[in-house]
């Protein structure tokens, strides 16, 4: 790998060989607009699924 500066301190090039070529693939993600009774159903789901017992500890 080697580093050149251009004349601006802030501008590098950067110069190197890939040690691996690896194919990559693109795939879209599409955001869906969420509503409040949908989050409200989230936060409810994931209350009823961690309820963890809090139990106190004895003192000796």
């Amino acid at each position: 790998m080697r580093l050149t500066k251009k004349n601006s301190p802030k501008s590098y090039t950067i110069y190197y060989l890939p040690q691996e070529i690896k194919e990559t693939m693109v795939t879209e993600v599409s955001y869906l607009p969420i509503t409040r009774e949908r989050l409200e159903q989230f936060f409810r789901e994931a209350a009823n699924k961690k309820k963890h017992k809090l139990v106190k500890k004895r003192r000796k």
